[in-house]
């Protein structure tokens, strides 16, 4: 038999070729699925970010509206307290003028002259009368003891 010689012995080696997959497809459908996955599980808790979100929102949206309505209402309260300070101010005044008016002299000679019928004495209505005695009074000691008895 002749001898062969078996070259591949000194070929390099190959290792064997492993099947070839269909990688693309398979890795993209898996990364797909994968990401679906994920994306799924995002969007619940990002749903739930949402929901918290607008509450947020609302409830601050609702509070600047109530603050606003507050607001209003106290403003158009000064502003009934501050006209009714004026008027009240006003009548203030018009008593105080009317008071001075009543207490002035000029007024109490007018009530003196229309309601009780007096009038101004004249100078010829005056007469002095001139006394010969002295204002002095005497006192007599028994009636000196009556008054102090009245004392004690």
């Amino acid at each position: 038999m002749p001898k062969t010689y078996d070259f591949s012995l000194f070929a390099e080696k190959k290792e064997p070729a492993a099947p070839v997959k269909k990688a693309n497809v398979t890795d993209a459908t898996i990364a797909l699925k994968h990401s679906k996955n994920k994306a799924k599980k995002h969007s619940g808790k990002i749903k739930v970010y949402m929901a918290l979100i607008s509450v947020l929102l609302v409830a601050s949206f609702a509070a600047i509206i109530n603050s606003n309505t507050r607001l209003n209402e106290y403003a158009d309260k000064i502003a009934k307290e501050t006209r009714e300070i004026a008027e009240l101010e006003a009548e203030h005044t018009r008593l105080q003028m009317e008071l001075e008016a009543k207490m002035s002299t000029r007024a109490a000679e007018e009530y003196a002259r229309d309601v009780l019928g007096m009038q101004k004495i004249e100078p010829s209505q005056i007469e002095r009368i001139e006394g010969i005695q002295k204002n002095e009074t005497e006192t007599t000691e028994e009636s000196a003891k009556g008054l102090l008895d009245l004392f004690n």
